[in-house]
Parts: C-alpha cells; sequence; structure tokens
C-alpha cells in the first residue's frame, strides 16, 4: 500500500515510515500544498494522511483541491490534527475520517485499512 502523508512535520512520515515498514506499506512525504497536489494526482497513493496546518494554506484548501481533481475525487484522505473545529469541517468537506494529535499509530492502521477497503 502507498501512503501519502502531507504535515509540515517530517518527524510524522518517519515516524508513520517506521511504523507501518513491517507491513511493506510505502509512505511518501509532502510537506506543503504543491507537493501535495503533485503526488495525489501523479504518484496515485491509495490513501493521504492529512494535517490540517501547512505552511502557505490550509490541509482543508488540499482536501478541497483533491475532491475537485477527476483522478484524485475518490482518494481517501484521514484529516489528522489536534483542533476537533478543523476536523468538522474537514468532514464535512469530504474527509473520509479524522484521527486526532497526538498520533496512536495502531488505530491510524486500522482507519487506513478500513478507508482503502
Amino acid at each position: 500500500m502507498r501512503i501519502l502523508v502531507v504535515d509540515d512535520d517530517p518527524g510524522v512520515a518517519r515516524m508513520i515510515d517506521r511504523a507501518y515498514r513491517s507491513r511493506d506499506w510505502e509512505v511518501i512525504e509532502a510537506d506543503d500544498a504543491i507537493q501535495a497536489v503533485f503526488h495525489a494526482k501523479h504518484v496515485r497513493p491509495d490513501v493521504v494522511i492529512l494535517d490540517i496546518v501547512l505552511p502557505g494554506t490550509s490541509g482543508l484548501s488540499v482536501l478541497e483541491r483533491i475532491r475537485a481533481h477527476k483522478r484524485t475525487a475518490d482518494l481517501p484522505v484521514i484529516v489528522i490534527s489536534g483542533d476537533a473545529e478543523a476536523a468538522e469541517e474537514a468532514m464535512a468537506l469530504g474527509a473520509n475520517s479524522f484521527h486526532p494529535k497526538p498520533l496512536d499509530l495502531d488505530r491510524l492502521a486500522e482507519e487506513i485499512e478500513a478507508a482503502v477497503r
């Protein structure tokens, strides 16, 4: 499985990569909106883990761009954030689920598997 992790903190992607390497899940990193949308369109991940707080724009804007593009409209997106209000807005914009920070990697793995099914 290919997972696109969009977070301005590179430690998050590294943590997810280490946690899921034994499952043979590939983690691709993006730290801003431009990289996120590019990877979503061209790398074709199986799921996106998307932080709300990104440099220059919000993860909500990235989510809207992913949902608006024909090739990525059905791509499962799991939003991660410490902000419950932003999570509600993300769900209204089409996120598949919300996972609070700090991350519970076992629970996140279950959400990833559920989103991909």
